[in-house]
């Protein structure tokens, strides 16, 4: 059976794999396998290049308003750390092994992103500053920061 969070441990409290799988399950579980992957693709790229500061995984996904599944008010929070109470193993493992190939290193199919939305949001929202799409899988797209010529 796959590794499951431990609810009594918080979001803090899980290893990096299993918060990532968390992370992807909030994000994404409903989209497609692609879409899945690219939502971690997004953290491991914020994790490489110390985005706001971080230097682990946790500090990437549980920094406020980064990914909002981790946001108390956001309806999938409570999901999180009993995702077999809320959809089939079948959808867990998907996430989990989405976040596996991400931190064994499956390249990018982002191709750099840090961004990424879904509906009902029809545009990248202003305070991403000018970006680049680089992929749309399923119902989400990926962008990167813009490079300026």
């Amino acid at each position: 059976m796959t590794p499951v969070p431990d609810p009594s441990k918080g979001f803090i409290g899980q290893q990096s794999l299993i918060l990532l799988a968390m992370c992807i399950f909030g994000e994404a579980r409903g989209d497609t396998p692609e879409a899945r992957f690219g939502v971690g693709c997004v953290v491991r790229n914020r994790l490489q290049r110390h985005w706001m500061g971080a230097k682990l995984w946790s500090d990437v996904m549980l920094k406020p308003y980064q990914f909002d599944c981790f946001l108390a008010t956001d309806p999938n929070s409570h999901k999180l750390l009993t995702p077999l109470a809320n959809e089939t193993e079948a959808v867990w493992d998907e996430c989990y092994y989405a976040a596996l190939g991400v931190m064994l290193g499956r390249p990018d199919t982002t191709d750099g992103a840090v961004f990424y939305y879904s509906r009902p949001i029809e545009a990248p929202p202003h305070a991403w500053g000018a970006v680049t799409q680089t992929l749309q899988a399923g119902g989400t797209w990926f962008f990167k920061e813009a490079v300026n010529g």
